[in-house]
């Protein structure tokens, strides 16, 4: 299965079921098959005080009409996120005093095809009974599309 498949069948769902319910559904699928990507950024990363490797996490988000994967570090988690920020680019990108120490990239790289599997066999399983869901909240009025 290939990425702009699954982009394509994430915006079929999301223009049949509005955006809103698509999101809540397949966000629960992907936070699920990231998890193991998630693990394995945070045991590559370098540890100097270990507030790098506490405060990365992966989100789903919706940006506009596409879905989105979002690696964050340092959101909202303390005072110095900001720093956190900065530390996280230098380490994964390198700057003039420090050589490039990439873990996400290498990370996904190796993990891309399982993730993109276990999505694809998750949405089988998980969108009947979302669509049993849907229909069952669109019968008694309770649906926000």
């Amino acid at each position: 299965m290939q990425t702009g498949c699954i982009g394509r069948i994430l915006d079929d769902i999301a223009r049949e079921f509005g955006p809103r319910n698509t999101l809540n559904n397949v966000g629960r699928v992907i936070r699920r098959s990231l998890k193991p990507l998630e693990e394995d950024i945070r045991n590559t990363t370098p540890v100097d005080e270990g507030s790098l490797r506490a405060s990365t996490r992966l989100a789903v988000s919706r940006m506009k009409r596409d879905f989105t994967i979002v690696g964050l570090v340092g959101r909202r988690f303390s005072k110095r996120s900001g720093a956190i920020r900065q530390q996280g680019l230098a380490v994964e990108f390198g700057n003039e005093r420090t050589d490039a120490q990439p873990t996400i990239l290498p990370a996904f790289k190796r993990r891309c095809r399982s993730i993109l599997d276990d999505v694809g066999d998750d949405l089988r399983a998980e969108m009947p009974k979302a669509v049993r869901r849907f229909t069952r909240r669109r019968g008694a009025g309770k649906l926000k599309v």
